[in-house]
């Protein structure tokens, strides 16, 4: 993480480079997690490739998927070709959920229509991605004849409506498109599920759809104060996705350029002013649970189970980084409670839901939660009782792990200690 940003490498940026020395260029650069695209996975499936083997190809990297995409073009598909696309989707949600990863991504594709068409067609896009407990992120190409700017873009998705629709804004579309980081403004961090980011030349090329004449951050003429500040004033949480496809960067070794394209967003991050002063009218954001909220989350919940009653059990509160905050072990509570404990609140913070979700995933891709469960040193215990711990804003702040009872009793006891304590609980779905 980079003042407050996860920085993700976006596989366009080095397309000639088959997928495996990608994900290691990724981890050896050190970026948080990649992006990959349905293309990727068919460019495997072509070379002979399962899709089982494409996904334990990732899986074995260790690196975190935090944004998928799938096939474009369904925005405006009708017919055969829109049902086969929702049909791609399916299975893009499919791979996603075996991967642990939360979101998927869509752009327009090259073909057009209507804002109503779109909002028709996102609609049946977010209840697909709903039916697999994803989140589905939109985004507009700025040389696209219609979905080209964030003010269509927020019309399309207020159109849908869907819950699990958001946006996915771009540095150089946002900037191509005229708006700039000026788009930002008015913007609101939720409405935001991802952002992709790579500079612009001062002449970019005209006439092409999808540009591939992009820039690392900070060899263009973006203002990227501007950006990332404006960016962070939204209260945006998600990745920073690095996609800059150039055929000069694909010429060169990955690794290399995820390196120097790390190493220049770190730069540019680490000039952004306090967090506070990026706009000061605004209310500033609690990041972390405080010791007066974690105990009071800890004694109502401990409260509530002497009245159900329920079997003696440990409660650990951690911060938003994995911090303990406030831990108890009830008398009679056995010694591996705490150890139990910590791990569904540090499993429920490391994928930003609740144990509950990662329960039902864990049983639909159980290799890769073996695996993710090695990289956490065991700290992950996919079952309900971790439960996030959010502020008014709906920001996470900390996470509540509880062990003793069963599954379902601990989370409803980790539940009522947050809501008594007068904030929200995520205990995932």
């Amino acid at each position: 993480m980079s003042n407050g940003f996860r920085l993700a490498l976006h596989s366009w940026t080095t397309d000639t480079t088959p997928l495996n020395d990608m994900l290691q260029a990724a981890r050896s650069a050190g970026y948080d997690a990649v992006e990959l695209r349905r293309l990727d996975f068919e460019r495997c499936f072509e070379a002979g490739l399962s899709r089982q083997a494409t996904v334990d190809i990732v899986v074995a990297s260790g690196m975190p998927v935090g944004i998928l995409g799938t096939e474009y073009g369904w925005f405006f598909a009708e017919g055969d070709e829109q049902r086969r696309l929702f049909a791609v989707l399916r299975e893009s949600c499919e791979i996603a959920v075996e991967l642990g990863c939360g979101l998927i991504m869509s752009a327009p594709g090259l073909v057009t229509g209507t804002v109503a068409q779109a909002v028709d067609a996102t609609r049946i896009a977010g209840d697909i991605v709903a039916e697999h407990g994803l989140r589905l992120a939109l985004e507009f190409n700025s040389q696209h004849p219609l979905v080209n700017n964030a003010g269509v873009l927020r019309e399309i998705l207020e159109g849908a409506g869907h819950a699990h629709c958001g946006m996915l804004l771009d540095a150089y579309h946002l900037h191509r498109s005229g708006g700039g980081a000026r788009s930002l403004q008015g913007v609101r961090g939720e409405e935001i599920f991802a952002f992709q980011y790579s500079d612009a030349p001062p002449v970019p090329a005209s006439g092409v759809r999808r540009p591939i004449d992009r820039l690392p951050p900070g060899d263009g003429v973006i203002d990227w104060n501007e950006m990332f500040g404006l960016l962070r004033a939204t209260g945006y949480r998600g990745y920073l996705s690095y996609e800059a496809p150039n055929p000069a960067l694909w010429d060169r070794p990955a690794r290399d350029v995820a390196a120097e394209g790390l190493l220049k967003t770190r730069a540019l991050l680490a000039r952004l002013p306090a967090p506070n002063l990026v706009n000061p009218l605004e209310e500033p954001c609690m990041s972390n649970v405080t010791l007066a909220q974690a105990n009071a989350i800890v004694e109502a919940t401990l409260t509530d189970a002497r009245a159900r009653p329920l079997e003696p059990l440990t409660v650990v509160v951690l911060d938003a980084g994995g911090h303990l905050v406030v831990a108890k072990r009830e008398d009679g509570c056995g010694i591996l409670r705490y150890d139990i404990a910590f791990a569904k609140a540090y499993g429920t913070l490391g994928f930003g839901f609740g144990s509950r979700t990662l329960a039902s995933r864990a049983g639909k891709a159980p290799m890769f939660f073996t695996a993710v469960s090695a990289v956490a040193e065991g700290r992950m215990v996919p079952v309900p009782g971790g439960v996030l711990v959010r502020d008014a804003q709906g920001w996470v702040i900390g996470a509540v792990g509880i062990s003793g009872d069963t599954g379902d009793n601990d989370e409803a006891a980790a539940v009522h200690g947050i809501e008594a304590a007068g904030l929200a609980a995520d205990p995932g779905a």
